[in-house]
């Protein structure tokens, strides 16, 4: 339960992080870069979102009986065509920077792996284990 919580913060964080930037990145870039990024930015906290679901869903130890081989399917490919339609239409229809929209979408990695580092080398993670088990 405590990954579930840490993916919910750093999407959190990388939201924030993105909110705080705008007003930086919209005095030095023009529009479609701006918006570009932070659709990239929208795009991959659905991704993570989704893929966050999903592998809750599936990987529950309540789930493993009640779901059918049909129903992963269907959920598994239902998420790659949304994705990638979203995508064709940020890039093609509303003329966004390619690379505004790839910058966007690493945030969210970023601030993971940040995150990661950060609570390694704090050790919050053997202090989280070590409360709980006393």
């Amino acid at each position: 339960m405590d990954d579930k919580k840490f993916i919910s913060r750093s999407i959190q964080t990388a939201i924030l992080f993105s909110v705080a930037l705008f007003p930086f990145l919209s005095q030095k870039f023009e529009p479609a870069i701006v918006w570009g990024f932070f659709s990239g930015v929208l795009l991959s906290v659905g991704n993570l979102h989704l893929i966050a679901m999903l592998a809750a869903m599936f990987f529950s130890p309540r789930a493993s009986g009640s779901l059918s081989p049909r129903k992963v399917f269907f959920y598994a490919s239902l998420k790659l065509p949304i994705f990638y339609a979203i995508l064709i239409f940020l890039l093609n229809v509303l003329h966004f920077s390619v690379v505004a929209v790839m910058a966007g979408f690493s945030v969210v990695l970023l601030v993971v792996i940040l995150k990661s580092i950060g609570s390694m080398l704090l050790g919050w993670r053997d202090y989280a284990r070590t409360s709980r088990a006393a």
